[in-house]
């Protein structure tokens, strides 16, 4: 029994030693990392192994189909986050340069590729995904990008708006070619719904201005008669093709060009189709159109009213729930329009000499921009006009109302003057304060040189003018500062010099409010030879006293080194006014003195320097 139980305890022993030391081997294996492999054959009972390549972590790894490389989860993971990021930097959102989000989404799609061979995760879709980016991406400069670019919305067919786009694409390429009757003829074959869906598509897709396609698909929409909403669709696609030309014109040459019936006629579309799709929005804007129509031409066709009453319309519409539109949101800037055209007729009947009734309107918005300004330039204008008829009492009244409500100018030895004169009190011609201030300006002019700047008048507070020439006893003067208004806008966009409001306004409200009677009497009449470039016909010479420069005057004072505007060291910026022959000039300064900006004109004046 003792042998037995001793052999058994040999056997024991040996199978412990045994097995502790295949442990220390295993435990010896993992701590040394061993870095070459078995090769494993699989016998006919055993689950398959997939074999395995041994790397250094940061490296990289770029499958491709038959290698024989790691495929683990974290590899895998590696790739699939390398590619989307590849993804993410392809999309044009980035604002990325087009060859180098071209060549980001190649990438991508490569990859993305490679990892859907392998089932892993959605690589699948997210082909699909950097396909359709790189679609999009895909510049479409000329015929054959044009064609390459349908081809690559053509294999996503079903993805996304791939299908629409195509059909885009398609038409872009029918217009390119002049084909678009082709295209509509070859539409018209396929079966209804098919024509019904393109045709809603293509007007809904997005395009621009006064895009053929709106007209062209009125037409699919019409031939297809009853079928679904397609006789609505056929009026709004009539109403859309009013309000494309329409801001097709307002993006070239702003309302001038505008044709009133155009807007009257999509307004009257678009509000009959009530709140299908986005008619009530479209119909608010082209009524805001119309609106800026009747005030633009307010002064031609006596329409200042007409244009307060549509404006005012339009406040009260935008309350409607049908719109959904922000950029009408929230409204003030109505109000602003129609503070600004009632305004505009203000000065419209300054212009005609109607300074009373210009009173009335501008006390109703003195509250709005700087309107106390102008009336005191209307009461300032009125004074002058009773003084140079001799109602010296009507004069002082209204210099008095001009020192209530503003600074701008200092009137009181004016009054005491008039009052004198009112009162039948002898004075001499040397204590009217103007005419003293008078002689001090062209005193300064006659020994200023060109170049510099000299002061003379007043509008608004703002006193100095560039000299830029002087000849036989008088001096040309153009204004340091611009003037902005709608005579700005209306000299560019509408009229020549010879019949434009600019031409009105600045030989009688600006001459007037600018200048007292003394200076007036200085500034001379200079007949005009015009012209302007894009006019055909021969523009007849005008006579004016106040006026614009042309490029030709721009250009020879340049050479001769005069700068029209400020001293370098003034900050300021670089700015652009209208030139009396259709051209544009530019210079380092930016002047403001009325409220707004856009257009600037910067008025010019012979002056007489010799008593």
């Amino acid at each position: 029994m003792k042998k037995v139980a001793l052999l058994v305890f040999v056997i024991m022993m040996v199978m412990t030693v045994t097995a502790c030391g295949r442990k220390e081997d295993e435990t010896t294996t993992d701590s040394n990392e061993v870095t070459t492999t078995a090769e494993i054959t699989p016998t006919a009972d055993s689950k398959e192994v997939s074999p395995t390549a041994v790397t250094t972590p940061t490296e990289v790894i770029v499958n491709e189909p038959g290698n024989n490389v790691d495929d683990s989860e974290q590899k895998l993971e590696e790739r699939y986050l390398q590619a989307f990021n590849m993804l993410a930097a392809g999309n044009e959102e980035n604002c990325m340069p087009g060859d180098e989000m071209l060549a980001e989404l190649e990438n991508a799609i490569t990859q993305f590729e490679q990892l859907a061979e392998l089932d892993y995760k959605d690589s699948a879709e997210q082909v699909k995904e950097a396909k359709y980016l790189y679609a999009k991406a895909f510049p479409n400069t000329d015929e054959d990008d044009l064609e390459k670019n349908i081809e690559l919305f053509s294999e996503l067919k079903g993805y996304k708006d791939s299908d629409v786009i195509c059909d885009n694409l398609k038409f872009e390429k029918a217009i390119l070619q002049d084909k678009v009757n082709e295209y509509i003829n070859d539409l018209n074959s396929r079966p209804e719904e098919e024509r019904y869906q393109i045709a809603i598509n293509m007007i809904t897709l997005g395009h621009n201005y006064c895009d053929p396609r709106v007209k062209a698909f009125e037409e699919v929409f019409v031939g297809l008669g009853d079928y679904k909403e397609a006789p609505t669709y056929a009026k709004y696609t009539e109403a859309l093709y009013l309000y494309e030309s329409t801001l097709s014109e307002q993006i070239n040459i702003p309302i001038v060009s505008v044709e009133i019936q155009d807007v009257e006629d999509g307004i009257k579309i678009f509000e009959s189709l009530g709140s299908f799709l986005d008619s009530a929005n479209k119909a608010y804007e082209l009524s805001y159109i119309r609106a800026e129509y009747y005030r633009f031409y307010g002064s031609e066709l006596n329409s200042y009213d007409k244009a307060i009453s549509l404006y005012t319309d339009l406040l009260k519409d935008a309350t409607k729930e049908e719109l959904e539109v922000d950029l009408y949101k929230p409204y003030s800037f109505i109000e602003e329009k129609i503070n600004e055209t009632k305004y505009e007729k203000a000065m419209y009947f300054v212009d005609k000499g109607l300074y009373d009734d210009a009173l009335v309107i501008l006390n109703e918005i003195k509250d709005y921009s700087n309107m106390e300004e102008h009336i005191a330039q209307i009461q300032f204008i009125k004074a002058q006009t009773f003084a140079a008829e001799g109602q010296y009492a009507e004069a002082v009244k209204c210099l008095e109302t001009i020192g209530q409500i503003s600074d701008m100018r200092d009137v009181s030895e004016l009054i005491a003057f008039y009052s004198k004169l009112r009162d039948g009190i002898s004075v001499k011609d040397e204590e009217n304060p103007y005419k003293k201030a008078y002689q001090d300006e062209i005193v300064a002019i006659a020994t200023a040189k060109p170049g510099d700047f000299v002061s003379y008048g007043n509008y608004f507070g703002e006193t100095e003018w560039v000299l830029l020439e002087k000849q036989n006893g008088k001096a040309l003067l153009i204004m340091k500062f611009c003037l902005y208004d709608r005579t700005a806008n209306d000299l560019w966009y509408s009229y020549v010099w010879n019949n434009s409001l600019a031409r009105e306004y600045l030989n009688r409200t600006f001459l007037y409010a600018a200048f007292t009677n003394e200076e007036r009497k200085g500034v001379l009449t200079t007949k005009l030879k015009n012209s302007d470039k894009y006019v055909e016909t021969m523009l007849e010479d005008t006579t004016d006293r106040v006026f614009i420069l042309t490029s030709e005057d721009v250009n020879k004072y340049q050479e001769e080194g005069v700068r029209f505007g400020y001293d370098e060291e003034e900050n300021y910026h670089v700015g652009y006014w209208m030139l009396r022959d259709g051209e544009i000039a530019l210079s380092d300064f930016v002047a403001n003195t009325l409220n707004g900006d856009g257009a600037w004109i910067r008025p010019a004046i012979w002056v007489t320097i010799s008593e």
